[in-house]
C-alpha cells in the first residue's frame, strides 16, 4: 500500500505527469497533460479462455500466480505488481531490485504515472498507459473497458485504487488485474467480472464491475469493499510484452516455487528460489538457445548473441514447449531470452 507522507512525493507526481490542477473553493479540476504511449505489442503466453452461459460470457484468466508485497517503507505494491508482470514475460525481478532502479536507498516507492515507467523501461517491458487526460469524467467505465480490452489481448494490467480510511486524492494502492468475464472485449458492462491480485492475499479478488468504483469518501461500494477504483480520475498501465527489436524472441514464462520473498529491507536473509522456465511456440526438431542475464543494465533488445549474457543453454525442441529449472537469489534478478539458432547456408 502506498501513502504520500511528504510534500516532495506530491511534487513528484505533478512533475512526472505534467499535471495542471486548479483549486478553488474546495474544487479540484484536472486540466491536461500529454504523454506519448507505446504501441501495445508483445508475445502472449497461453492463458485460460472459455465460453460459458450459452456462449454469452467469455472468461479470460491469465496464468499469473498471486504474490505478496512487502509492507514497509510505504509498501511495495507497485514493485510487486511489476514483479508479477515480469514473471509472465519470462523474468524474475525481486521487489528490492524494482525499487532500486529508481532509488538505491529504498525510500521512494514505485508509483503509476510517476516513476513506474522508469522501472518498466529498465526491465525492457513494453506498456500502454491509460490516457487520463483524454477521457471525460467520471472515468471508471472507460478505465474498466480499457482494462478488459488488454486482458482479452493477454496483457496484465496494473490498476490503482482507493483504500477505505486513506486520503490520497489520486489513489492509495496498486493492484494487478489478471482476468475478466464479459460478453465482449471492449465495452463496459456492470455485470462484467474482474479478477485482480490485491497483493495481500494468495487468491484473486473477484468482483462485478458495478462494485468496483467509488469516490474518495468511500461511502458507496467502499462501505462493503476495502479497495475501489476511483470514480473520477484513473491511472493504470497495461504491460504488453518484451521490448525486442529483432522480432525473433520466443515467448517465455517463469514461475517461482514460493509466493513471496524474504524482506531484506527489514533484515530478513535472502534465500535461493527455484525458477521454472517455460519456452513456447517452438518448432519440433529446430535448435534454440536460451540466454540468461542477471542485471537489467545488460539487457539487450537486439543482437542477443553479442550481448553481456551470464550463461546460455542450447536445446533441440521435442515439442511446442520446453521447460528448464534454474536457481536465483530472492533479492536478485534473472532475465531470459530465447531465439532459434540460425541455419548456416552451405
Amino acid at each position: 500500500m502506498r501513502l504520500f507522507n511528504s510534500n516532495a512525493s506530491r511534487r513528484l507526481i505533478l512533475i512526472r505527469t505534467t499535471l495542471a490542477v486548479v483549486v478553488s473553493a474546495g474544487l479540484v479540476i484536472l486540466l491536461a497533460w500529454n504523454d506519448s504511449l507505446p504501441d501495445p505489442e508483445g508475445s502472449i503466453p497461453d492463458s485460460e479462455v472459455s465460453q460459458t452461459r450459452n456462449d454469452l460470457i467469455i472468461t479470460r484468466k491469465l496464468p499469473i500466480a498471486p504474490r505478496l508485497q512487502w509492507r514497509d517503507r510505504a509498501g511495495y505494491c507497485g514493485e510487486c505488481a511489476i514483479q508479477q508482470c515480469a514473471l509472465y514475460y519470462g523474468n524474475y525481478v525481486s521487489q528490492y531490485v524494482c525499487r532500486q532502479i529508481i532509488d538505491t536507498t529504498q525510500q521512494q516507492d514505485v508509483l503509476v504515472r510517476v516513476n513506474a515507467d522508469l522501472v518498466l523501461d529498465a526491465l525492457r517491458l513494453k506498456y500502454d498507459e491509460f490516457d487520463t487526460s483524454q477521457v471525460a469524467t467520471p472515468q471508471y467505465k472507460a478505465y474498466l473497458a480499457w482494462t478488459k480490452k488488454h486482458l482479452h489481448q493477454g496483457h496484465p494490467v496494473i490498476l490503482t485504487m482507493f483504500v477505505r480510511g486513506h486520503q490520497c486524492w489520486d489513489y492509495d494502492h496498486i493492484v494487478l488485474a489478471t482476468g475478466v468475464e464479459s460478453g465482449d472485449d471492449h465495452t463496459y458492462h456492470p455485470e462484467d467480472t474482474l479478477y485482480f491480485h490485491d497483493l495481500f492475499e494468495l487468491k484473486p479478488e473477484v468482483r462485478p464491475f458495478k462494485t468496483l468504483h467509488d469516490t474518495r469518501k468511500m461511502k458507496g461500494n467502499g462501505v462493503k469493499h476495502y479497495f475501489c477504483i476511483p470514480a473520477q480520475y484513473d491511472f493504470g498501465c497495461a504491460i504488453t510484452g518484451i521490448d525486442d527489436k529483432s522480432g525473433n524472441l520466443l515467448p517465455i514464462q517463469v514461475t517461482v516455487n514460493q509466493p513471496h520473498e524474504p524482506d531484506i529491507v527489514k533484515g530478513e536473509k535472502p534465500v535461493d528460489l527455484t525458477l521454472e522456465i517455460t519456452v513456447r511456440e517452438l518448432t519440433p526438431g529446430e535448435t534454440y538457445v536460451l540466454y540468461r542475464y542477471d542485471n537489467h543494465v545488460h539487457l539487450p533488445n537486439d543482437d542477443y548473441s553479442n550481448s553481456k549474457y551470464v550463461s546460455t543453454r542450447s536445446f533441440e525442441a521435442k515439442g511446442a514447449t520446453h521447460e528448464f529449472t534454474d536457481q536465483c537469489k530472492s533479492n536478485g534478478a534473472s532475465f531470459y531470452r530465447c531465439l532459434k539458432v540460425a541455419t548456416r547456408k552451405s
